[in-house]
């Protein structure tokens, strides 16, 4: 089971939209502490672009996290239906 997904956006777009879906394994009973958390990644094209060959580690270099927002699963004790 994956712990993350990545999905590409156009860059410098003002209000990006995704048509990823994602299909999550959730747990027979949820708790108000259950929630999925977003982060946003700006990944540098102009040092990607420089070189050739990069490694994993050189990679995570050129990421660096600009935001994140957590989606709670539960409202009212009830499971978003949305």
């Amino acid at each position: 089971l994956d712990r993350a997904h990545f999905a590409a956006m156009t860059y410098h777009l003002r209000r990006p939209k995704f048509f990823e879906e994602v299909k999550v394994a959730l747990p027979n009973h949820l708790s108000p502490t259950h929630h999925i958390r977003f982060t946003f990644y700006n990944v540098s094209l102009k040092t990607l672009k420089r070189g050739a060959g990069h490694t994993n580690a050189s990679l995570s270099k050129l990421t660096k996290i600009i935001g994140f927002a957590f989606l709670p699963l539960l409202r009212g004790g009830r499971p978003l239906d949305e």
